[in-house]
């Protein structure tokens, strides 16, 4: 760590770290997608390296598969208000034990049923730290158990947070309900796209290509589902089937490097004094290599500081601060939370009881 005061008298302080493990070695895993479908089988990509990065061939490697799964029940308690309550279990299921070559590096499987998979990759003598990784299976008109919530929320995950025009991101839609119609939007200051969308079971995949131009700097995505009145019963004037909705969102940032201008300066000499005065040829292309009409700003600035102080680089860096993902700035509204369910009523006249 080091400091120095500049000639305004403030403080600049700079840090550099080395990173430490007390292994030497690692064992990785990773996947060609982030979900698969139930019943097609797929390969899990396992690496094992050592301190320096390198393969290290010849090592046992155990992978241990968990499938996750929530089983629920709706309660009633205080004040005639039935809740979700929920137990989270966990089964082993399928894994695989091989030796670590240059011909075998990945381990096959199959799962049948749909939900969350944790993968733990781990090496036989145990002298590498255990790795994690976590993939979804979905699959048709099966129900799975996600955790419920006791409100109007669900979970919806996007197979990437970040994303550069021509991907194509998934969206995968954790519904409670057994089936469900709605729509998925893209949102930033206003609705900018919807699709209509049908599940036949409570999984549900949805491709959006990023292939826009207002989709830069990015987008929310949000999934809104209803649900039509079901056969569930009236328990003590609470209206257990009455038609419902959830509503989820992820955030969506899209890469900006296409708005990016490429800046070239030539000057007769690479290095200058202050009070002197220097000449530059300036190039101003975009990324299709064409020259652009550009307004230019110049900051001069002693590079001794710029080296000592790495955010003073990021204070110059224009493009971050006109393509900033702000705030969703939408608003939602359902009437179906003023929705009164439906109430069972005695004979007219009858005897209520009690009295002792």
């Amino acid at each position: 760590e080091a400091n120095f005061q500049d000639e305004n008298g403030g403080t600049i302080a700079n840090r550099v770290s080395l990173p430490y493990s007390r292994y030497d070695h690692f064992a990785g895993i990773n996947f060609d997608r982030w979900s698969y479908k139930a019943g097609k089988p797929f390969n899990a990509n396992i690496v094992v390296l050592d301190i320096n990065e390198k393969e290290l061939f010849g090592q046992n490697v155990e992978v241990s598969v968990t499938r996750e799964y929530y089983e629920t029940v709706r309660r009633l308690g205080t004040g005639n208000y039935y809740y979700y309550d929920w137990n989270k279990k966990k089964e082993s299921v399928q894994g695989c034990q091989f030796k670590y070559t240059s011909s075998r590096r990945t381990c096959s499987v199959k799962f049948e049923k749909h939900g969350t998979y944790r993968f733990k990759v781990r090496l036989a003598n145990g002298s590498a730290k255990e790795t994690e990784y976590t993939t979804y299976v979905y699959g048709g008109d099966s129900y799975y158990g996600y955790r419920p919530y006791n409100h109007d929320r669900m979970d919806i995950h996007v197979s990437a947070s970040k994303a550069k025009k021509g991907d194509v991101i998934e969206v995968l839609v954790m519904s409670p309900f057994k089936k469900a119609e709605g729509f998925i939007t893209l949102e930033r200051d206003g609705i900018l796209k919807k699709e209509k969308i049908t599940l036949d079971g409570n999984t549900y995949l949805h491709k959006i290509k990023i292939d826009k131009d207002w989709m830069v700097p990015g987008f929310y995505v949000s999934a809104v589902i209803f649900r039509g009145r079901t056969k569930e019963k009236i328990d003590g004037n609470v209206d257990l089937g009455k038609p419902a909705f959830k509503i989820g969102y992820a955030k969506v940032e899209v890469e900006h490097s296409l708005k990016a201008l490429d800046i070239k300066v030539k000057t007769s000499r690479e290095e200058y004094r202050p009070g002197e005065e220097l000449e530059a040829e300036i190039e101003v292309r975009d990324h299709t290599e064409a020259g652009r009409k550009s307004e230019l700003a110049i900051a001069v600035v002693d590079e001794a500081l710029l080296q000592l102080s790495t955010m003073a680089r990021k204070n110059y860096d224009v493009l971050d601060s006109f393509y900033k993902l702000g705030g969703l700035r939408v608003k939602n509204y359902e009437t179906l939370v003023q929705l009164i369910g439906k109430r069972t009523y005695g004979k007219k006249g009858g005897t209520p009881g009690g009295g002792g």
